[in-house]
């Protein structure tokens, strides 16, 4: 997973999901998920934003509900 700041992070069953952020090496706002085994930690992408899509905008976040 590349360096990012200002982003969201939540567990659930054994992963840890990152969502957006900032990276500072390419000046750019991220609209990806990543996960995090947390037993092998192993990274997976598990959303990437294409080209046209839209950037987050600043207000952005995230909220995750399990059931």
């Amino acid at each position: 997973m590349p360096g990012v700041d200002s982003h969201c992070v939540t567990v659930l069953d054994g992963k840890m999901y990152v969502y957006g952020g900032y990276m500072p090496a390419k000046a750019e706002l991220m609209n990806d998920i990543y996960s995090l085994d947390l037993d092998k930690l192993v990274w997976e992408k598990v959303y990437s934003y294409k080209a046209t899509d839209k950037e987050p905008e600043g207000r952005s976040n995230c909220a995750m509900v399990g059931y």
